[in-house]
């Protein structure tokens, strides 16, 4: 059975779930004024390699069960380290580093 996803992205709004959120913290002046979508997109595209050399670990680690631990933990510091790139690059001057 193929995936609708005319129907999943009809159904899904990206404006309330995405965008509006950004706004309202944008116009209170915690963030400053960006392209959500453009974030978004940023966001995805610093994630998304991970999972593209996911089978090179497979590879490169031959100990049974350790390749999911190092991926998974790959993925958790990547995942920290996105957000607080993305974070010290939206928030105006001045704000502290997120934790």
């Amino acid at each position: 059975m193929l995936l609708d996803f005319k129907g999943i992205i009809k159904n899904l709004d990206m404006k309330e779930i995405f965008l509006l959120p950004f706004k309202k913290e944008i116009k209170k002046g915690r963030l400053k004024k960006i392209n959500v979508i453009q974030l978004f997109i940023s966001i995805v595209s610093q994630m998304a390699p991970l999972f593209f050399v996911k089978d090179m670990f497979k590879d490169m680690i031959k100990i049974p069960g350790m390749q999911k631990l190092v991926f998974n933990k790959l993925v958790k510091n990547r995942k920290k380290f996105v957000i607080d790139l993305i974070l010290n690059g939206i928030k105006p001057a001045g704000n502290k580093q997120r934790r």
